[in-house]
């Protein structure tokens, strides 16, 4: 009787050690107390890749977009665009321009001659503009939209070529933009862009080739 009962006594003392042994082997170790400067060692050889906010590769796009220009031109050449394009890879759109309507009034150095010096300055006004736009999209990434908002870009640069239709005949545009897209949502996505194009247009009957600043704001649909 007293084997047994020491045997029993043995092995419950036994089964007892074992199972306190094994719960202590399945608990995790207390994370390390790092500073700053011990974290920033850690994570330095750490490489994050940005998301890109949308796959283009084989998308048509239509893109509406206001076009303002500053020069010192006697007339304003504000214009609304309409362009149809289409993705050829992630990285390049190419877009065929059609320009239906200008914004055009006298600038205030041109009001002031024809006021008070009898300077009237004919300049025909454009009256439509087909051309192309050529996309490179080299970069994407992230924009903070203030403290909370996160916004995936594109960052690209456009080319421009095309011809003016003016009242009196047509002129060539060519410039070069640089610009981003920030993808709202996967239907509605706003694009702003910013250059310089060298513009001719008509001046008293003669065709004269200025520099103009562009800044451009508007939409992009990819279908």
């Amino acid at each position: 009787m007293n084997l047994g009962l020491a045997g029993f006594i043995f092995v419950l003392l036994f089964n007892i050690s074992f199972a306190g042994s094994f719960g202590q082997a399945a608990e995790l170790p207390e994370p390390p107390d790092l500073n700053k400067d011990e974290l920033a060692n850690l994570y330095k050889d750490v490489i994050v890749v940005q998301r890109k906010a949308k796959k283009k590769d084989g998308s048509f796009l239509f893109s509406p977009m206001m076009s303002f220009e500053f020069s010192d031109a006697p007339k304003t050449m504000h214009a609304g665009n309409l362009a149809l394009g289409y993705a050829f890879s992630d990285f390049w759109e190419l877009y065929a321009v059609y320009t239906p309507v200008f914004i055009t009034q006298d600038r205030p150095l041109a009001k002031v001659l024809n006021e008070e010096y009898v300077i009237d300055l004919k300049t025909p006004k454009a009256k439509s503009y087909f051309g192309a736009d050529l996309l490179w999209v080299p970069a994407y990434g992230k924009d903070s939209w203030g403290p909370t908002s996160i916004i995936r870009s594109d960052t690209f640069f456009k080319f421009v070529l095309g011809s003016i239709q003016y009242e009196t005949g047509n002129g060539m545009k060519m410039g070069m933009l640089v610009g981003k897209t920030f993808f709202l949502s996967d239907w509605f996505n706003l694009r702003l862009d910013a250059g310089a194009a060298q513009i001719e247009s008509y001046i008293d009957v003669k065709k004269r080739s200025n520099l103009v600043g562009l800044i451009e704001l508007g939409l992009v649909f990819y279908l």
